[in-house]
């Protein structure tokens, strides 16, 4: 039996601040508790940039006269040289796109033929592609991206919020798994952002891997390139009704997962997939895809 409650957390560590724009309501408790699991093991002491490839891979890259920047794991085609001179600089130097093919990135579809660069006021910078504007969340990622600081559009912040949001664009570590060595508060990586999952039941509805036996990276590190989102609901959980669709399930939002690439790379566990009313899934208000 689906529920859309869980029981009464009990805590992980104290309780994070969250970010309002991400704020998702959560519901009262009725499901019975499980036992709580042992303390994850400290994470070992770490490079950050090490474990996001920042500085290693040129995204950019080229074969014959098709260009393309890597974002996501995939390959984008840039369909004209409009978007080409609306996001890189002249003297961009391109990777080796049969190498990028080779290594294990996927051919994704093009970017839109108007893709451009945009901040507002709050100095956000977004990605506009295919009409929705995708939060940048670094930087580095921003350079690692091959983007120019020079060729993002400035506009007043309500334009920028007028435009619909897409899922962030963030760097993908060698584990979705972030914990704080004072607090024992342990988050997982939701498309960009860091979000704290609130007691052991939770973990144990979703994931396939022990509390205790999970690789961690310092959630210190991750802050330095991921933003902090909301406190995961008390009823997270992996839910399906009669189609092929998975969804996240997080106080009153579902979160669609685009594959079992992303399943697996979430560590997330079929087994664990509860079988939902179509009805109640329907209720729900869906958010961004997972990617």
């Amino acid at each position: 039996m689906f529920y859309l409650t869980s029981p009464p957390p009990e805590t992980m560590g104290c309780e994070s601040s969250v970010e309002a724009d991400s704020k998702a309501n959560t519901k009262p408790a009725t499901q019975q508790q499980q036992p709580a699991q042992a303390q994850p093991k400290p994470a070992a002491a770490t490079n950050a940039w090490s474990h996001f490839g920042l500085g290693h891979t040129n995204n950019v890259v080229k074969g014959g006269d098709k260009i393309a920047v890597i974002i996501d794991g995939k390959a984008r085609h840039v369909p004209n040289m409009t978007v080409h001179n609306n996001l890189f600089p002249a003297d961009i130097q391109y990777g080796d796109l049969a190498a990028a093919l080779a290594g294990g990135v996927e051919e994704g579809a093009p970017l839109s033929a108007d893709a451009y660069l945009v901040k507002g006021e709050n100095n956000h910078v977004y990605l506009v592609d295919g009409g929705n504007k995708r939060w940048v969340t670094g930087p580095e990622l921003f350079v690692q991206l091959g983007f120019a600081w020079d060729k993002i559009q400035t506009k007043s912040q309500a334009e920028v919020d007028a435009i619909p949001d897409g899922p962030h664009i963030g760097l993908s570590p060698k584990t979705p798994f972030f914990r704080n060595p004072k607090t024992t508060e342990i988050f997982v990586l939701f498309n960009g952002y860091l979000r704290h999952v609130p007691n052991p039941e939770a973990w144990n509805r979703v994931f396939n891997v022990e509390l205790k036996d999970a690789q961690y990276l310092d959630v210190a590190e991750g802050n330095l390139v991921f933003p902090k989102g909301a406190k995961l609901g008390d009823n997270f959980a992996i839910v399906k009704g009669s189609t092929d669709h998975v969804w996240v399930v997080d106080g009153d939002h579902k979160y669609h997962i685009a594959s079992m690439d992303v399943f697996n790379r979430l560590h997330l566990a079929q087994s664990k997939i509860q079988q939902g009313q179509d009805a109640l899934i329907g209720g729900l208000t869906e958010g961004h895809k997972i990617l």
